[in-house]
């Protein structure tokens, strides 16, 4: 599994640069990615670690309510009206936050079912920083597929984060962007855990429309990435 890791994470070595990453410690990190022992979605060294959680915080509100998504519209109006009593939402909304469009929900959620690469074409990061985020899902897709640990996802994910603030070679809207999508990411497969350990009529899965939405979402705040992300894995769910 390390190596399959390694060969993902490589990219990351050049990406966002014409120069090569110099330092080490990268690889060192992948090779012990592999820890057990994980009973949590937090990584503090993310700084935008706050907007995984307000995604869990929103989906859970969610479940627990007992709502039933019909629409994607009436879906994303129920949790952002769900978001609208949340604390942590207030303080990550910053000024001018708009409700997202349904369509473009609708839009991600059709592209993600058949090519998660394609989904990504209306996003404003470099070709370089989509490059690193298409490897990051086919990477997620594959640890989901295999029905692999928790740690195994939670590890992979806290790997890349760290390439990414460490080596800096990404411009700075390209780190916003991605290391929104990990932190919602990261939480997201948590909670879908979580809920698989719920009696539900079927499991609960991450897809790729919870990632492609978070990024989409990102482009304007945190909040919205949260948002547009968990409406995306409610209606995939359900």
């Amino acid at each position: 599994m390390n190596k399959i890791i390694l060969w993902t994470i490589l990219p990351f070595l050049t990406a966002c640069s014409t120069d090569s990453f110099k330092s080490g410690p990268l690889e060192d990190n992948v090779r012990n990615y592999s820890k057990a022992g994980i009973v949590h979605p937090y990584n503090p060294a993310n700084g935008w670690d706050r907007a995984g959680q307000l995604h869990n915080e929103l989906s859970e509100s969610y479940v627990l309510q007992g709502y039933t998504p019909l629409t994607v519209q009436g879906t994303l109006v129920t949790v952002d009206s769900i978001a609208q009593h949340n604390t942590l939402f207030q303080q990550l909304k910053g000024n001018g936050y708009i409700m997202p469009a349904s369509s473009l929900l609708e839009q991600i959620l059709l592209q993600s079912k058949s090519n998660g690469t394609d989904a990504l074409s209306n996003t404003s990061l470099s070709s370089s920083a989509k490059a690193i985020l298409a490897g990051f899902i086919d990477e997620v897709r594959s640890l989901e597929a295999s029905k692999a640990e928790y740690a195994d996802t939670y590890n992979y994910i806290v790997a890349v984060e760290e390439s990414i603030q460490k080596n800096g070679a990404c411009n700075k809207r390209d780190r916003e962007l991605l290391l929104i999508t990990t932190a919602i990411t990261r939480h997201a497969a948590y909670f879908a855990r979580k809920q698989k350990k719920k009696p539900r009529d079927k499991d609960w899965d991450l897809v790729v429309a919870n990632i492609v939405a978070a990024t989409g979402g990102a482009e304007q705040s945190a909040a919205r990435a949260a948002i547009m992300a968990a409406t995306a894995g409610i209606v995939a769910n359900y």
